[in-house]
């Protein structure tokens, strides 16, 4: 198991102790403070692409990409944050 977090899914089938989930870049928020349900993280890049940044973190599951709409108070290269999403952003994925 890499990470553990808990989630509501409204799912109709059976679902086994362990799944892997899929999360789209924009559903995926980065924050400065721990709080339930988050991963740290640290940012690896970070670009301004005219309305939003985007961002690569490192963390305990890899890589992953974040589109974020937040141009004011944005993030810098190296800082230690922490990662969190949305549930209705959930895509459960069969294993």
């Amino acid at each position: 198991m890499l990470m553990h977090f808990q989630i509501l899914v409204k799912q109709l089938q059976r679902l086994l102790d362990s799944v892997s989930i899929a999360l789209r870049p924009e559903t995926i928020e980065i924050i400065k403070e721990k709080t339930n349900n988050c991963m740290a993280a640290k940012i690896i890049n970070a670009s301004y692409v005219g309305n939003c940044y985007q961002y690569v973190v490192s963390s305990s599951v890899g890589e992953l990409f974040i589109i974020s709409n937040e141009t004011t108070n944005h993030f810098k290269l190296n800082e230690e944050v922490f990662i969190t999403f949305d549930e209705s952003g959930v895509t459960i994925l069969e294993d």
